[in-house]
């Protein structure tokens, strides 16, 4: 029914079926032979609350080397299924998925993998978020010296700060002045 009907119920089933680890566990064995019905349609922070739920099944921690040939059963396609969790999380590059993968990483130390996807998280949001300078407005700011590029609002409150403390440090001189 998640694969095939609503995936929006993923997360009120997964709250019943913690009362039953054995049978949650089985239904993950299942989700894990065909997963991207379901997760390709839950949120970052429900693809968060995923991982966290198959790494408690199938701790990072004890994975085995992955073999290049032979059978691969339903434990092995669990693993693949977490892993691939936190790989779509970056992939999104959404600052959600940017958040949650830090969140992810730091409660889980030396999970290089999430280490890993935290930086591509990063990298592609960076990317996502980058407008270049258009030539005209470059070629103004390399005119004039007195204008500024503002692109964020980090930009404008640099700017607002060293204006107070430039009209700070002319009233002290003028007040000094005006005082003697």
């Amino acid at each position: 029914g998640l694969t095939a009907g609503d995936p929006s119920q993923w997360t009120r089933l997964a709250q019943q079926l913690e009362a039953f680890p054995d049978l949650l566990k089985t239904v993950l064995r299942d989700l894990a032979r065909h997963p991207a019905p379901l997760t390709d349609h839950l949120s970052d922070d429900e693809l968060s609350q995923l991982w966290e739920l198959l790494s408690r099944y199938w701790p990072v921690q004890t994975d085995e080397p992955f073999l290049t040939s032979g059978f691969v059963g339903p434990d092995q396609l669990a693993r693949h299924w977490r892993d691939g969790v936190a790989r779509l999380l970056a992939q999104r590059g959404t600052p959600t998925a940017v958040q949650v993968l830090r969140q992810l990483a730091a409660s889980n130390p030396g999970n290089l993998l999430l280490e890993d996807l935290t930086r591509d998280a990063e990298q592609l949001q960076l990317g996502q978020e980058w407008s270049p300078i258009r030539e005209r407005d470059l070629t103004r700011l390399l005119e004039d010296s007195t204008r500024r590029l503002v692109r964020s609002s980090s930009d404008l409150a640099d700017l607002v700060h060293g204006g107070i403390l430039e009209a700070a440090d002319t009233l002290v001189r003028t007040g000094q002045l005006l005082w003697d």
